[in-house]
């Protein structure tokens, strides 16, 4: 159950669930994050249609723009 290998991972690491970022691409993996209380970030695909004004979590289209969340000064492909 993905909602135990969060957990698993936040006691492996002595990282407390909310300092760990879930990154997935499905409503399961939304679902296990809020389960355990853990951030999410979806990745946006043919399959979901996640539209981020329908979404209560940030969404990405490409690794690049994920990379943009974490480290502001990343080179993009727009940039």
């Amino acid at each position: 159950k993905k909602a135990d290998i969060l957990k698993a991972v936040s006691r492996r690491e002595s990282r407390p669930i909310k300092e760990i970022i879930f990154i997935g691409d499905g409503e399961g993996d939304c679902q296990a994050s809020a389960e355990v209380g853990c951030h999410f970030i979806g990745i946006r695909n043919d399959k979901n249609n996640w539209l981020e004004t329908e979404q209560k979590f940030p969404i990405v289209s490409s690794v690049s723009e994920f990379a943009a969340y974490l480290f502001p000064d990343f080179p993009t492909k727009n940039a």
